[in-house]
């Protein structure tokens, strides 16, 4: 004898799946992504006149849009494009050099072809002269660095303050026919254009995005004068 329990179960006993499970089950299959459309959605009434751009560019002419391939949400990407944004040592070098002469030059004491070059004239110079520089002109220069030191600081601050305010132009796969609201703007300070696995920005910084900057560029010019003064006052007792 069979136990209840045990028993086969009789096809009779067997509930087929009712029409709101199929419909449940195939709702929860994500429909297959669609470049183009996501494209349309992102972009909204823009889209046509960005993708009219977007062909014109090399290998976009024919370019099948459905097959965009699907990128990441914008929001985990943009970390990385901060990341990426944010001032290796290098670079803030590159920048705190920039502000120490006017023109061409690096205006670093130690950048002896610098001098030579641009205020020797000519001039005969070896260890004893840029010993003396080095002595009677260091004061100058450190007053500059650290001003220059200030000046990078606000910069690198509106750099990060605007990327995390989404005060920048942001896009996926291309930024063509892409607008911003710095564009063609007057008093660029810093400008950079990076991204991360398909998304991109473009980053602007105006000298109106740095409160005090009229001041800090006041006093660094200033400063780059009163040392290029006290140099070539050296140099011209060598002569």
């Amino acid at each position: 004898m069979v136990e209840p329990r045990s028993a086969p179960v009789l096809a009779a006993e067997v509930v087929a799946p009712t029409m709101d499970a199929r419909r449940e089950a195939a709702a929860a299959v994500p429909p297959p992504h669609d470049g183009e459309q996501f494209m349309s959605d992102f972009w909204g009434a823009e889209w046509p006149r960005i993708e009219k751009e977007l062909r014109k560019q090399d290998g976009w002419a024919d370019y099948d849009m459905k097959k965009l391939p699907k990128l990441m949400p914008v929001e985990e990407a943009l970390p990385h494009i901060r990341s990426r944004l944010m001032w290796s040592p290098a670079k803030r070098q590159g920048v705190f050099t920039m502000y120490h002469e006017t023109g061409w030059g690096s205006g670093l004491l130690e950048d002896r072809d610098w001098i030579k070059t641009k205020y020797a004239n000519g001039l005969e110079l070896g260890d004893a002269e840029f010993a003396i520089i080095d002595a009677e002109i260091g004061p100058a220069q450190a007053k500059l660095s650290e001003c220059v030191n200030r000046l990078v600081d606000a910069i690198a601050e509106a750099r990060m303050r605007l990327f995390d305010a989404r005060d920048m132009a942001i896009y996926p796969f291309s930024s063509a026919g892409v607008r911003y609201s710095r564009e063609g703007q007057k008093g660029i300070v810093d400008g950079t254009a990076t991204g991360h696995e398909g998304w991109g920005v473009t980053h602007v910084v105006l000298e109106s995005d740095i409160p005090n900057w009229r001041e800090l560029r006041e006093e660094n010019l200033a400063l780059i004068a009163e040392r290029n003064r006290q140099l070539r006052a050296v140099l011209d007792r060598f002569r």
